[in-house]
């Protein structure tokens, strides 16, 4: 179980490294040209939006992601990362104080659910481009269309299964074990409470003295 847990822990960290590169990376590309002209060429990523090296023609529809939710995201995976591999839940006695820590790590993982699943929706589909790739040549005017999802999607979707698993183990480790503990400490807690009896020092001493007929 612990190798296999190892195995989880490592395919995590190559995850997060990929999934913090993706957000620099190029997420779809668009090209216009002909077999002697580009009259069209535009890449999307997360900071930046739909840009261009040549010029504004046929420029997609833009739909802008916030700037501070970007910065969330990256500032989540350095901390999930920080968390997984500083703060390790394998040898802890107490699992209540991570239940935060589980928090993140599953924020993190639903963020990375959600740019995967809204971004075809969000800016493909809207501007009609074809996923994940796709060429459409028009064989009178000698024009093609390359239209192909970039590295930086690619990595995205690559870093999704690979943070899964542990992330589960993680997340549910912690919210099952942790709220038991709690459990336990309260039942064990009532149970003192109702069995304990005060002890009246004055009727005891006055107990044993008439007992002796004093």
């Amino acid at each position: 179980m612990k190798t296999v847990l190892q195995w989880f822990k490592g395919l995590f960290l190559i995850g997060l490294i990929l999934l913090f590169l993706s957000f620099f990376l190029e997420w779809y590309s668009f090209r216009v040209f002909s077999s002697s002209e580009m009259f069209a060429s535009w890449q999307f990523n997360l900071f930046n939006g739909w840009v261009s090296p040549l010029n504004d023609y046929l420029k997609p529809e833009q739909i802008e992601i916030p700037f501070f939710i970007n910065v969330i995201a990256i500032v989540l995976i350095v901390m999930t990362g920080y968390i997984v591999f500083f703060l390790s839940i394998e040898n802890a006695t107490s699992l209540e104080k991570y239940r935060t820590y589980a928090y993140v790590n599953g924020t993190l993982l639903v963020l990375v659910f959600c740019y995967i699943c809204l971004f075809p929706f969000l800016y493909l589909i809207p501007n009609d481009f074809y996923y994940p790739l796709f060429h459409v040549t028009d064989s009178d005017l000698g024009i093609t269309s390359a239209y192909s999802v970039g590295l930086g999607y690619i990595l995205q979707l690559i870093s999704f299964p690979l943070l899964f698993p542990y992330s589960i183990f993680y997340i549910s480790t912690i919210l099952k074990f942790g709220q038991e503990n709690n459990d336990a400490e309260l039942r064990v807690s009532k149970l003192i409470e109702h069995y304990q009896e005060e002890i009246d020092l004055d009727k005891y001493i006055a107990d044993e003295i008439a007992r002796n007929g004093g």
